[in-house]
């Protein structure tokens, strides 16, 4: 359910079906993040993170946006567990990036534009996105975040997990950054009452997140 309700908050990564890239580049043993930590690594995106042992990478590419994704999911030991957190990792061509939202006078579609410009533009993507949740609250937008040393903006909210009659509440912390022409979006989402028992691993991978030369 919380990938489901991820995807409907950034069109990065909210159309499915999605193929499954089978091999993991870089699966090596460190100790930065925690005692049972490894490091996936793809050299062919530029990215590297360490993120628990536990948590499986598995890679797919976005029909809709040709997207990279690399979404981390927890190994569950029984289907009484508490929901499981969700992680991922879209990395996103902004020359395919589809939005309405002009620059000055000049429609983005098609040209070239900064990285602030192309900051501003995800932003608004993705809040429009984010608003169609149900009970959609903010509790956090940060103009003045790092990721990987670049600057980045980020968000925190809660929603209503659609796809449940109850309509559970969930909390989502999404990050994103631009770089050579690409956008990068880091997403955390949860179960209210789970976010924060995993928020200092999350914050671990944030720290440890690298953007390299290909």
């Amino acid at each position: 359910m919380i990938s489901a309700c991820l995807l409907l908050s950034l069109s990065v990564i909210m159309s499915y079906p999605i193929s499954i890239i089978p091999d993991v580049e870089g699966e090596s043993q460190t100790d930065q993040v925690g005692i049972n930590s490894t490091t996936y690594e793809n050299s062919t995106l530029g990215i590297r993170i360490e993120h628990p042992t536990n948590w499986k990478p598995f890679e797919k590419t976005s029909v809709a946006t040709s997207a990279d994704v690399i979404e981390f999911i927890p190994f569950v030991e029984s289907e009484h567990d508490p929901l499981t957190p969700f992680f991922s990792i879209s990395i996103e061509d902004l020359e395919k990036v589809k939005v309405s939202q002009k620059v000055g006078n000049e429609s983005v579609l098609g040209t070239r534009i900064n990285n602030n410009s192309a900051l501003e533009i995800l932003t608004n993507r993705n809040l429009e996105l984010a608003k169609s949740l149900p009970d959609f609250n903010i509790t956090e937008f940060n103009r003045t975040s790092i990721l990987s040393g670049i600057p980045a903006y980020k968000i925190v909210y809660t929603f209503a997990d659609p796809g449940s009659p109850l309509l559970p509440l969930f909390k989502s912390m999404n990050l994103w950054t631009v770089k050579d022409g690409k956008a990068y979006t880091i997403s955390y989402s949860a179960s209210e009452s789970e976010f924060s028992n995993h928020l200092e691993t999350i914050q671990n991978m944030i720290d440890s997140f690298t953007i390299g030369k290909k």
